[in-house]
């Protein structure tokens, strides 16, 4: 089992980036392509969970029941989501708060070649916007513990020369994430994916726009 303070695989060579597919920027669509190269697939996904105030702006705090797949084949939902932040509407005569959530699912052995992927909520009547993509890995057997948090830098404390350490951030402003500083391999309004090799020591994820993030550990045994 991987923990967060222990350094492993030092020597071992770590698992390689495959592919990323073509993903969503804020639309009510659901699904994708990607040509998937590799043994391994993640989904990263942000979408909101929206519920009606009667009095005033209290964040109602739910998460979207939201699923994910690859060519047809479920994904896992990873824990723990992230809440990224708060967002209101106005739909006269409701007051609506929106609760953005930041999801990772992964897929060990998804199908290779040009696939479907679909990343979707259960929020009911109400089209969500969703922003989301898939990336695939070559080398991978297991992930480790994620790694969660807030703000515009998130770090992984000892990291290990053998893992590749898979990092997605999220924000609710559309702002364009800049300045991050490893292996980008989406870049959306809402949501950026990424990576990097550890380095036997504190290895940190960095952007320059505040955010939700997840960090999954990609490891080869």
């Amino acid at each position: 089992m991987f923990a967060a303070g222990m350094v492993l695989f030092t020597n071992a060579t770590p698992p390689q980036f495959g592919s990323a597919g073509a993903g969503l920027n804020y639309t009510t669509t659901t699904t994708w392509n990607h040509d998937i190269t590799g043994d391994f697939g993640l989904v990263f996904g942000l979408s909101y969970h929206q519920g009606a105030n009667t009095g005033g702006y209290p964040p109602s705090g739910n998460a979207p029941v939201v699923t994910a797949s690859i060519g047809g084949q479920s994904a896992t939902m990873m824990t723990p989501r992230v809440l990224v932040g708060v967002t209101y509407v106005y739909v006269n005569p409701v007051y609506y708060t929106r609760t953005w959530w930041l999801t990772a699912f992964s897929k060990a052995g998804p199908l290779t070649g040009t696939q479907t992927v679909a990343y979707t909520s259960g929020q009911g009547s109400t089209p969500n916007r969703y922003n989301a993509n898939s990336v695939a890995y070559k080398g991978v057997i297991s992930t480790g513990t994620l790694i969660t948090g807030t703000g515009t830098t998130i770090s992984v404390p000892s990291s290990s020369a053998g893992v590749r350490y898979v990092a997605a951030f999220a924000n609710v402003t559309g702002t364009n994430f800049t300045g991050f500083n490893q292996s980008v391999r989406h870049d959306g309004n809402y949501l950026l994916i990424g990576d990097a090799v550890g380095n036997g020591g504190t290895l940190d994820f960095s952007v320059a726009q505040s955010g939700g993030a997840i960090v999954v550990p990609l490891l080869i045994t």
